[in-house]
């Protein structure tokens, strides 16, 4: 689901992730906060993991 427990969960493995891989703090700044736009165009019922490609396109799209 699209709780606020969820989306820090997603948000460390992304950092995680981007650590990993070397890449700056400032990336990450970057991610986090496509990220939290990402979350907030879904509702909190919204399965994240779940998500069609339809849905994704549709949020980049808005």
């Amino acid at each position: 689901m699209n709780t606020k427990e969820n989306q820090k969960m997603w948000i460390n493995k992304v950092h995680e992730n981007l650590l990993l891989r070397g890449r700056s703090e400032k990336t990450f700044i970057n991610y986090r906060c496509r990220l939290k736009s990402f979350f907030k165009y879904f509702n909190q019922n919204t399965n994240i993991q779940k998500l069609r490609e339809e849905q994704i396109i549709q949020f980049l799209n808005d």
